[in-house]
């Protein structure tokens, strides 16, 4: 195996930042919030009020939502108003100011933690008005790498209205209650925050966001906590797409699957990134050299290998980066060199995580692992947030206004009405499964009632 070379040439992690240009999102047309839910007793989930639709408005034809990996959901018509205005028009000697005032995109980053999403957005040129993380330490951590405005509060605690319109939203709310890893509680776990996050989305109103879960959040034991997710968030006016990916697709050295929850005000499709050819841990570490204590590249603790224990190797991709609960990680976080086994230091984790090599963590080993570990890559993050805010009205090519149809075209054209379809009977049926499931929420609350008044003492005139 040829040794870690100790030069330093170019690798996909390090150099420039990358700040592509995104077409800023259109304006929204959808109108603002047309419901809400919110918990109304313990242990129960609560159903989104119907919204309200003009029943005498034309309904835009539907689209389905699919995701790459089978999971499907439900998407809500609404009614389309027109948002045009003609205000300003004549005042032409302030377009330029407007123009530029226009341009500048914002951003509010929840959950933050150090920063894994945060930085995606900060690449593509978002201004964050908000950073809101509940723990100290990786709110200094956020202020480290040159985050203004990092609010250190619980959410619940947040006021948000001054938030109201940002372009973006994104967020990497507690992922315990839905791990594999954990005791899976769900919905009755106490560290479930996924009523606040829908608040917040509800307040800020944002044109588009992106969240980021554990892939445990898809299993079919929680199929009615995201089905009442995508109910919520899709009363709201969004059209919502949830994806199942694994980051060594996108350019990430690491084997690390997880769920993606994606929406905006469009009623268009959602177009998913394009998959990249997987890095290797050894492409990935090049130009590091052998830790050598400068720039957190320092080894630390003593790593042993035993069943269900193994570390990574350098020519294949990375094990899943952990946060580590009582230690550095086990197994996921060490690595066999050309040297021999031993952990990864905290640059290595940063490297294969893909945060840039002048990103700072927690001073401390511990935490430092926790803050890496519990991070969304930025560079799968950057990914998918420029198919997300990619203009949906944008096309590259054109077409005659009538073009005649051969008859092979015609079968095609015929093939693609039966697929769209098929969709839509899927859609369908996917929500009769949503409503059957708000149907058993409300029966149990009956049922409760009722139990409650035949417990009562009668009274006795």
């Amino acid at each position: 195996m040829p040794p870690l070379p100790t030069t330093h040439p170019p690798h996909p992690f390090v150099g420039t930042p990358l700040n592509e240009g995104v077409p800023p999102h259109p304006a929204s047309s959808i109108p603002p919030a047309m419901g809400n839910a919110t918990s109304s007793r313990e242990g129960v989930a609560s159903l989104p009020p119907i919204p309200h639709i003009d029943k005498d408005a034309p309904f835009p034809a539907a689209q389905p939502i699919t995701t790459d990996e089978g999971v499907t959901s439900p998407t809500t018509r609404v009614k389309i108003t027109d948002t045009a205005s003609l205000e300003g028009v004549t005042n032409l000697c302030s377009s330029k100011q407007d123009s530029a005032a226009a341009t500048e995109r914002t951003a509010v980053d929840l959950f933050s933690g150090c920063g894994g999403l945060a930085h995606a957005a900060r690449l593509l040129g978002f201004r964050h008005l908000a950073l809101i993380e509940s723990n100290e330490r990786c709110a200094t951590t956020l202020k480290l790498n040159g985050f203004t405005n990092v609010v250190n509060s619980l959410l619940e605690h947040s006021d948000l209205s001054q938030y109201h319109g940002a372009d973006l939203l994104t967020a990497g709310p507690p992922c315990q209650p839905w791990s594999i890893g954990g005791r899976s509680l769900g919905e009755e776990d106490s560290r479930n925050l996924w009523a606040a996050t829908v608040r917040a989305i509800r307040g800020i109103q944002p044109k588009a966001f992106l969240i980021e879960m554990v892939d445990g959040f898809l299993r079919p034991k929680f199929d009615t906590a995201r089905w009442q997710l995508t109910a919520d968030l899709q009363a709201l006016g969004y059209h919502v797409q949830i994806s199942k990916v694994n980051a060594k697709d996108y350019g990430v050295p690491q084997y690390r699957r997880r769920c993606l929850i994606m929406g905006r005000r469009s009623l268009l499709p959602i177009r998913l990134p394009k998959a990249k050819s997987p890095i290797t841990l050894r492409d990935a570490l090049q130009g590091l050299g052998e830790p050598d204590g400068t720039n957190r590249h320092e080894l630390l603790g003593q790593a042993t290998s035993y069943d269900g224990h193994e570390p990574s190797t350098l020519d294949t991709q990375a094990k899943t980066i952990r946060a580590g609960v009582h230690g550095p990680g086990g197994g996921n976080n060490t690595v066999i060199t050309d040297n021999g086994l031993r952990y990864f230091t905290v640059r290595e984790m940063a490297r294969v995580q893909t945060f840039p090599d002048d990103y700072q963590f927690d001073p401390v080993w511990s935490h430092a692992i926790k803050e890496i570990g519990n991070a969304c890559p930025p560079t799968l993050a950057k990914q998918w947030l420029e198919s997300l805010l990619e203009d949906p009205t944008t096309e590259t090519t054109t077409v005659p206004e009538n073009p005649p149809l051969s008859p092979g075209v015609a079968e095609t054209a015929h093939d693609e009405a039966m697929d769209s379809l098929r969709r839509e009977l899927n859609r369908r049926v996917k929500l009769t499964h949503i409503l059957e499931a708000h149907a058993s929420v409300l029966q149990g609350l009956l049922d409760n009632a009722t139990k409650t008044l035949l417990t009562q003492p009668r009274c006795i005139d």
